[in-house]
């Protein structure tokens, strides 16, 4: 019978991490860093967008009600959904960090 060997397959990822082309701290915390930005900017922007419209229904539903404060709250409205359509929005932790520096 022809003997037969056993080779070691290294992962490519394990042999970047030996080489020193990939650092441990983008493989372990890079994906997570990006979904815990994605949903934090979500959540706010939900909440915003939340309070914006009982906001408005309140003003309109009141007895004598305020056109500046609808039209403001209209454009906040406006602002938050084109933001949160957009798909650069998402695209990278800084512009994420900055929605949530500005409506956090």
């Amino acid at each position: 019978m022809a003997e037969t060997r056993k080779t070691t397959v290294k992962k490519p990822s394990v042999v970047n991490l030996q080489r020193g082309g990939i650092t441990p701290r983008r493989i372990v915390n890079g994906p997570l860093e990006w979904y815990e930005l994605t949903e934090q900017t979500k959540y706010v922007l939900n909440n915003r967008l939340s309070s914006s419209l009982k906001l408005r229904l309140a003003e309109e539903r009141s007895g004598y009600p305020d056109p500046k404060t609808i039209e403001n709250l209209n454009a906040d409205i406006h602002e938050i959904m084109r933001i949160k359509s957009s798909p650069n929005s998402f695209r990278s932790l800084k512009t994420m960090k900055n929605i949530l520096e500005r409506y956090a």
